[in-house]
């Protein structure tokens, strides 16, 4: 009996001694504070999420990037950019290179970059093993020919498996305690562009948004300074009071250079598109004039006179939106999109 209560006592320590500030060890790593927000995502490591679109062979898989990874995503979005596929009133090359500046980066101070990818197949590759796929059967000759239609059966074989594993993609920046995460170069892959269906982008924001508020459940809004299309998709996607943009003053119009260089490139006047979006997303955020902003305020959705949070660039929890790509840029704004909205905006089911 004495040995029957001291094994009892042993495995108790232990699952004491497992949960420390609110994580519990699971399956040889910790487990989320938000881990049960959404069950259908599965974690299948310290770093790596997994869960499925309902009703499409489409897989969402989040993963946290490391030096090593990113050099190999660096590669993958170099490869994107070079053969680049017109869509609408942008491109593929567009996504690619915004997330290239976002690697370029690394992982400074208190960083966590992450990678959101829509997969056609459930079984999860790292980068390095993807690119092996496409580097090692072919030359630069033999890619042009797959391109151009003369390829030979063997090489499009070989293409295919590489194709297949990734459909799109998205970076996402956060650091454990930030309150905030942004989402930048969200773009379909080029060997695929045409499969996935209008606005999928949505999904990849969504899946971004869960992950992050199971590793924080505190946090609270997506915050980017995204191109005129990404800002469009997610004002016409998210409802009203969910998406909002900053104003520098009350005669400031987010976009309006970007509607300018629309229109010269497209002909295309997308004014009143640009109104009903502002109308739409109303100013929740608040910075100084110059052209690159070094502090903000976020006000409370429920009473703007009321400040939330008060971001400085000093501050190493948020440092990275002061920097590169995600910055503000005057004629890209940032935008604030509620996070939970985000999250829940996507259907999702668990991986059979």
């Amino acid at each position: 009996m004495t040995n029957l209560f001291h094994k009892m006592a042993v495995v108790i320590l232990l699952m004491i001694a497992s949960c420390v500030d609110g994580y519990t060890a699971v399956d040889g790593y910790t487990a989320d504070l938000g881990q049960d927000l959404f069950p259908a995502i599965e974690k299948m490591s310290q770093d790596l999420y997994r869960t499925k679109v309902p009703g499409q062979d489409y897989y969402l898989f989040m993963e946290r990037l490391t030096a090593e990874s990113i050099t190999y995503w660096q590669w993958y979005m170099g490869m994107q950019r070079n053969h680049k596929v017109e869509i609408g009133t942008g491109s593929t090359e567009l996504g690619a290179m915004t997330a290239a500046k976002v690697l370029r980066h690394g992982i400074q101070g208190l960083d966590e970059k992450w990678m959101v990818t829509v997969r056609s197949t459930p079984e999860y590759k790292p980068i390095q093993e993807i690119m092996s796929l496409w580097n090692i059967p072919f030359d630069e000759k033999n890619r042009l020919e797959i391109y151009e239609g003369n390829g030979s059966e063997d090489q499009y074989d070989q293409y295919e498996k590489f194709a297949r594993m990734i459909r799109m993609f998205v970076t996402v920046t956060s650091t454990p305690e930030a309150l905030l995460t942004t989402h930048l170069g969200i773009a379909r892959a080029v060997d695929t562009a045409g499969y996935l269906p209008p606005d999928f982008s949505m999904n990849a924001h969504s899946m971004g948004a869960k992950v992050m508020l199971m590793r924080n459940p505190n946090r609270r809004y997506m915050t980017n300074a995204p191109v005129y299309n990404a800002g469009k998709i997610l004002a016409k996607r998210m409802p009203e009071h969910s998406v909002f943009m900053r104003l520098r003053n009350d005669k400031d119009l987010p976009y309006a250079n970007m509607v300018r260089n629309i229109y010269s490139k497209t002909g295309k006047d997308v004014t009143k598109e640009l109104q009903e979006m502002a109308q739409k997303c109303p100013p929740l955020m608040a910075m100084d004039q110059s052209y690159k902003p070094n502090e903000f305020i976020i006000y409370e959705k429920d009473n703007p006179t009321v400040e939330w949070l008060h971001v400085h660039k000093g501050d190493p929890t948020y440092a990275w939106i002061f920097e590169g790509r995600a910055r503000d840029t005057g004629s890209e704004p940032y935008v604030l999109s509620d996070l939970h909205v985000l999250a829940n905006y996507s259907p999702i089911e668990r991986v059979r």
